[in-house]
């Protein structure tokens, strides 16, 4: 009895220790790989512990905003819609792609001038994560497999997953290492969906990614499907009913987790219809993307060469990653079917990125022109599980193969040591040589120990001294990945520059206190609270996001097309998936509601990294000045308009001009029902002259009315517009013509009738072509008399927030309401409580039809796919819970019985 109970308790102890060691592995596959990644940045100089911040590219000009953003989700927007997005629109497209992760939250516990360093806390904390789930499935395959090899090398291998090199380059693009994170546990689902019929976490894998990162989940998805065909031959004696039943439950998993995320998935969906489906889209006439042999440079360490198109895979994890990987195909053990099944399944993933048309189809059918291959994670899974599973056969793999090996990886260091136009440094050689001679002497060491030694007349076990040598390579992996890391960042701030964050602190500052004294003066103005700001200068095109105020300017990949599309043609900028302010005149500020305007001449010039981009630094004369904060300033519109009022209806009759002055002007005809000039074209030869010498062109505009004038300079395709061309008012430098955000209508300042005003453009003369530029001039009398009228019928709103405005309108005699609101069709119009149709004009603004008269009227946004998506998510919840709930009663009768 007694000798019962005690090997009872050997038999407890001994399952508390395995599950502390767990516990302790699996810390260690979340803190090692994120405490190298916070390393590496300190040792890059990265805030909080240098100068540097992770702020480049799309993460500066796109992610950091969307991110402050969140602290203003209330009044100025929710998840669905947001009044900082061009003029008013549908925000569920980029809350999904964005920021759905529900890691995102902690971005609130920072505040917005210190984001940046939040942001590399969190790009830390999410490659642990990556860690930590290759980690659990690791440890389930050892444990499914009574896999008898020392357990660290798990740790091992999920520093090396957690580390590859897609996660260090693409974590500008944060939200994409939301997949990295998940998919090892989609595979784990999968393998237990295989072997054990259990569908539950595949079921709940599948939905954290659908919501976390719904764009990566379809790559992802893919590569699921390939692996479980996989797995599926993997399983001795399964019957073709095993198999199909196999097939149902994980249709059935991706089905249940599709309607469970419907909520945030279906509206989405709709949201991209008006941008990316649908829109034009980068187009590779080649037949593949690089030279196949070009692939060997990423067998050696800190290999970077870029990420646009014509680039290679990033693939490197760890030399020990290739060393297990190719040891793997002379396994014995291992049968031949497994062998050739990981062959073929590596080979098409790497010829998925070599062919264009297999590349594209990967790409959701849209190929990128930037960040090449995003779903080449999925070639890096493969590569270290792999290596992981080889490594679980350790003992079987023989010496000569680590020599062949050696050998072999030598001969292509010395292939690029001896060709350095290749493009791979000599440092790179060097690093690469240390490490494939340390890792090979440490393998081989451990394969000279034997499992146990006899010392005197005692034999003991050497699982110490084996560990000990493991943790060698466990250390030494570490610092070889944190090498290849600096790298790589290196090879990012060579290519597009790492930003200072002093820039980005005291920019941010700036604006926040710019943004709360306009909201102060138009509460003392007696202003409603709603109303837009623009800038004549920017770091981005998001920061009414960030900065919570309602904006013209927008960039990202949910973008609406037609609200660019139709304020690029009114003479806004406008590249593809990005809309700026720039380009606003006096006339389109009042019809757009913009009360402030913020100038500053001296804010791009002492910019050392030259992030900022001026267009208008010149005093905005016609506005009323505000403040002057910081040396910027800041004025009030005095023609501003509310967002709705009542108009002549003669908008269908409305015509886009020969330029976008002409255009501006139509559309105030079209709103007045008058045929006025209220922006005058001046006449070349009469009202001013162009004089040319071999390397400038200048202008001698004679002003013939007093009021601003407007110029336009249309940036040519063909390489007659040079970039970058300097443009001087009066013999001083103004501002560079023929970059994206100066290819716009320009205010060249406000005159008086008579004053000459000579406009000077840098160039060479043979070259740019000038026959289409065009000056007016702004009639203001006609245009204050106009705004005037429109005054009397505009809204006088009673409340404002998330997608809804309400208020009181007498429109008098006219029949139509005209609003500077993107049109959507998630807009429902209410007039005195009885809903009427919502109407597009030029597929870019909405307007509505009225009797004349006075009216309560209220316009509420529901973005489409909403209430459906949430009724799918909720009835698949309650069809969810239920299953669950009857199974639970099955198994306890079972129990019972």
């Amino acid at each position: 009895m007694e000798r019962s109970i005690e090997i009872g308790s050997m038999i407890t102890a001994g399952k508390t220790y395995r599950k502390s060691y767990t516990a302790f592995l699996l810390t260690a596959c979340f803190l090692l790989p994120a405490v190298i990644m916070l390393v590496t940045y300190a040792g890059y100089g990265m805030a909080p512990f240098g100068e540097n911040s992770v702020l480049i590219m799309d993460m500066s000009n796109q992610y950091c905003e969307f991110y402050c953003g969140l602290k203003h989700i209330g009044k100025m927007g929710d998840l669905f819609f947001s009044w900082s997005k061009a003029l008013g629109g549908n925000y569920i497209g980029v809350f999904a792609y964005y920021l759905s992760s529900p890691l995102s939250i902690l971005t609130l516990l920072c505040p917005n001038t210190e984001m940046p360093i939040c942001l590399l806390y969190l790009t830390c904390l999410k490659i642990g994560l990556c860690g930590l789930t290759f980690g659990i499935l690791l440890n389930k395959r050892h444990q499914r497999k009574a896999c008898g090899a020392n357990r660290i090398y798990i740790v091992l291998f999920s520093v090396c997953y957690a580390m590859m090199s897609y996660n260090i380059v693409y974590s500008l693009s944060l939200m994409w290492i939301d997949a990295v994170i998940w998919l090892p546990l989609i595979i784990l689902g999968t393998e237990t969906l295989v072997h054990e019929g259990r569908w539950g976490l595949l079921l709940a894998s599948f939905t954290g990614i659908f919501i976390s990162t719904y764009y990566l989940s379809y790559m992802a998805g893919v590569f699921t499907c390939i692996y479980l065909l996989y797995a599926i031959g993997g399983r001795r004696g399964l019957t073709k009913k095993g198999v199909f039943k196999i097939l149902l439950r994980f249709a059935g998993s991706a089905a249940g987790a599709a309607a469970l995320g419907a909520w945030l998935l279906l509206p989405t969906f709709y949201s991209l219809l008006q941008g990316k489906i649908g829109g034009e889209n980068y187009q590779n006439n080649n037949i593949t993307n690089y030279n196949l042999l070009d692939l060997f440079k990423k067998l050696i360490i800190g290999t970077y060469d870029g990420i646009i198109i014509r680039v290679t895979p990033f693939l490197y994890c760890g030399i020990l990653v290739f060393i297990f990987f190719f040891a793997f195909f002379f396994i014995k053990s291992i049968s031949p079917d497994r062998k050739i099944g990981i062959f073929l399944i590596v080979a098409f993933l790497l010829l998925s990125t070599f062919f264009v048309r297999v590349d594209w189809a990967w790409h959701i059918f849209q190929l990128p022109n930037w960040f090449p291959y995003r779903y080449s994670f999925v070639i890096s899974f493969m590569l270290v599980l792999t290596a992981a599973n080889a490594c679980m056969h350790f003992r079987e793999i023989s010496r000569v193969y680590y020599c062949f090996f050696t050998i072999l990886m030598m001969s292509v260091y010395i292939v690029f040591f001896l060709k350095p136009q290749l493009g791979i440094t000599k440092q790179q050689i060097r690093y690469s040589v240390v490490f494939l001679i340390a890792a090979m002497g440490l393998l081989l060491l451990l394969k000279y120990i034997p499992a146990s030694a006899k010392i005197g007349k005692l034999r003991m076990r050497t699982y110490g001294l084996r560990g000990a040598v493991w943790i060698l390579i466990l250390c030494m992996t570490s610092a070889e990945l944190s090498i290849h890391a600096d790298y790589l960042l290196h090879g990012l701030d060579k290519e597009h520059g790492f930003e200072s964050y002093d820039g980005y602190y005291q920019y941010k500052k700036r604006m926040e206190e710019l943004v709360k004294i306009a909201a102060e003066d138009d509460a003392k103005t007696g202003g409603s609270g709603f109303y837009r700001i623009v800038q004549g200068f920017q770091r981005n095109y998001n920061e009414g996001i960030g900065l919570g105020y309602q904006s013209i300017s927008h960039y990202s990949s949910a973008y609406n097309r037609h609200i660019n599309s139709f304020l690029h043609k009114l003479g806004f900028a406008q590249i593809y998936l990005w809309s700026s302010n720039s380009g606003s005149t006096l006339m389109t500020d009042a019809l757009f509601s913009v009360k402030y305007v913020m100038t500053d001449n001296e804010i791009a010039p002492s910019d050392p990294e030259q992030k900022i981009v001026t267009w208008n630094p010149l005093p905005m004369d016609p506005y009323d000045r505000v403040q002057k904060y910081d040396g910027t300033f800041l004025y009030r519109n005095p023609y501003v308009l509310a967002p709705c009022y009542a108009v002549s209806g003669q908008l269908e009759q409305f015509e886009w001009g020969e330029d976008p002055l002409a255009s501006q002007n139509h559309l105030m005809n079209a709103l007045m029902g008058d045929d006025t000039d209220y922006f005058i074209k001046l006449q070349k030869g009469t009202e001013y002259l162009e004089n040319k010498t071999t390397e400038t062109t200048t202008y001698l505009i004679t002003m013939p009315y007093s009021g601003p004038l407007y110029a336009y300079f249309p940036k040519g395709t063909g390489g007659e517009s040079p970039p970058e061309t300097p443009l001087s008012i009066n013999n001083e430098y103004q501002l560079d013509l023929y970059i994206n955000e100066t290819d716009c209508t320009l205010y060249m300042g406000t005159y008086e009738k008579g004053e000459v005003v000579s406009i000077t453009i840098e160039a060479d003369t043979e070259i740019l072509k000038t026959s289409d530029n065009v000056f007016y001039v702004l009639n203001l009398p006609a245009f204050a008399n106009a705004v005037s009228q429109l005054r009397t019928h505009q809204i006088e709103i009673s409340d404002w927030g998330a997608g809804y405005i309400k208020g009181r309108i007498d429109t008098g005699e006219y029949r139509t309401v005209f609003t500077g609101i993107t049109y959507d069709k998630g807009w429902r119009v209410y007039v005195d409580g009885k809903e009427t149709e919502g109407k597009a004009f030029e597929d870019g603004l909405l307007y509505f039809e009225i009797e004349p008269g006075a009216h309560e009227i209220e316009l509420r946004y529901t973005a489409q796919g909403k209430r459906a998506g949430f009724a799918i998510s909720a009835v698949s919840t309650v069809v969810l819970i239920g299953s669950v709930a009857v199974r639970m009663v099955r198994r306890k009768r079972r129990a019972a019985g």
